[in-house]
């Protein structure tokens, strides 16, 4: 009777309440002697959504069936309490059995779980956020380069299933230690923002882009030939050229602009993507030694 969890006896046969702890009123406001009068009573309180699934599971001839195979019967539903308020609860029941081992009574606790399940779900949470913030540059919030391997890899078989080209951009900013020596890595960083967020705006949603380390970016383009990459990879070039970035530290717009490295194969069987992004790196090289600004590819 001390318990909070609400402890209950039921006859199989009649399918009567023998017995119910008064933790049974105190949880769903119905007088215990209700419970006596009516056994289906307290099926009010659950949840909409839950209620026919938890009716079935727990009709005796439902509940005889898995007794049968299993010692126990466990289940977790949702209810409305007398208060009001959406609660969690276990409930747990077994049956008594005669010295013929035919089942006669059905004894059982249903329990708040309501403080286990938030843990579970904000554990559910703090556990899909740290994994989330593992696959992103904390600054760009652009992939890691860990998670574009990952990300990559996947478009690259795809791609390679539907037989359809693959592209890579390398992209690199020009002079970008000229910036942070000489307005501060603070503005270095709004450079490197505004930088991503122009390739990320640029490109569609399944395709791959990531900040491959210090001021470089790699993208990914499935389904891509050498002439869309490279047309791509103009676009942004202009944009970034034409772009300014306003700092209120110096009250100024910082303009800056960035090379491009190009490759691409039609067979992606032909190259694995590591040999790819290869290419896409000497034609970065290429464009760096060229003069800067500038696309090329190989």
């Amino acid at each position: 009777e001390n318990l909070e969890e609400i402890t209950f006896l039921m006859d199989i046969k009649t399918k009567s309440v023998i017995y119910a702890s008064t933790s049974a009123e105190r949880l769903t406001g119905i007088s215990v002697e209700k419970f006596y009068s009516n056994h289906y009573i307290w099926t009010q309180c659950i949840l909409e959504e839950d209620k026919s699934r938890v009716i079935k599971g727990l009709m005796m001839e439902n509940l005889l069936n898995h007794f049968s195979r299993f010692p126990s019967y466990v289940d977790d539903f949702r209810i409305i309490d007398c208060e009001g308020k959406l609660k969690w609860v276990r409930i747990k029941c077994m049956p008594i059995r005669d010295e013929n081992n035919i089942p006669q009574r059905l004894v059982g606790i249903i329990q708040d779980t309501t403080n286990e399940k938030q843990d579970k779900i904000e554990i559910m949470r703090a556990k899909n956020k740290a994994e989330k913030l593992a696959m992103f540059d904390y600054l760009t919030r652009t992939y890691n380069r860990r998670a574009f391997f990952l990300r990559a890899r996947e478009e690259y078989s795809r791609a390679k299933r539907q037989n359809k080209p693959v592209a890579v951009i390398l992209t690199d900013l020009d002079k970008f230690k000229q910036v942070n020596d000489t307005y501060g890595h603070d503005v270095g960083d709004l450079v490197l923002k505004n930088f991503s967020r122009i390739i990320k705006n640029s490109i569609r949603k399944y395709d791959v882009v990531a900040r491959f380390g210090g001021e470089e970016f790699v993208i990914l383009l499935s389904g891509v030939d050498m002439q869309s990459a490279y047309k791509k990879a103009e676009q942004l070039r202009r944009q970034i050229e034409t772009t300014a970035v306003y700092t209120k530290k110096l009250d100024n717009h910082i303009r800056y602009t960035a090379s491009f490295g190009v490759a691409a194969i039609n067979e992606v069987g032909k190259y694995s993507l590591e040999e790819l992004i290869s290419k896409a790196d000497m034609a970065l090289y290429k464009a760096k030694n060229n003069g800067r600004n500038r696309v090329e590819f190989v």
